[in-house]
């Protein structure tokens, strides 16, 4: 057993009516399961493989909106799995360039470092160590999207 919630699975699974409820039966938003994953985190690609039944074949659009709707019932941002890794760095692997931004627009940390020191950015870039998604792909939108970012940081 790792510890994985309704909630967390209806992220997973992109199932917005599912989450709609059980957020408001009173789902814990930020509950991790035993490698730190939250729904949030889940939501974007974290902790997906081969033997998924729910999730594995998520579209960008479906992270988007499972995202923003577990944002706009309270969801932190900043939460880090075992790893160290935030909701945006798994975004930033999988592609999902929409919902990394939408993430940013949010308040999570553009420079946010993992355990071995990789950044959102370096995860677009395929550099993630470990992980079954992003591992040596890089993303090329979302590292444009994230490197415009940090250079319009940079110049403020």
């Amino acid at each position: 057993d790792i510890g994985t919630t309704p909630l967390l699975r209806a992220a997973r699974g992109a199932d917005l009516p599912a989450i709609e409820r059980l957020v408001a039966a009173g789902a814990l938003l930020d509950l991790p399961q035993r490698d730190g994953i939250t729904p949030l985190i889940a939501a974007v690609g974290a902790g997906a493989s081969s033997i998924d039944t729910r999730g594995k074949f998520r579209t960008a659009l479906e992270a988007l909106e499972t995202a923003d709707a577990l944002l706009e019932a309270g969801a932190a941002i900043e939460q880090v799995d075992a790893r160290g890794r935030t909701a945006l760095h798994y975004a930033a692997a999988a592609g999902y360039t929409d919902a990394a931004l939408l993430l940013v627009e949010r308040g999570a940390a553009l420079t946010a470092a993992d355990a071995d020191g990789m950044t959102p950015l370096d995860a677009a870039n395929g550099k993630l160590r470990g992980g079954r998604r992003g591992t040596n792909v890089v993303q090329t939108a979302t590292v444009e999207a994230l490197q415009g970012l940090l250079t319009a940081t940079a110049a403020r």
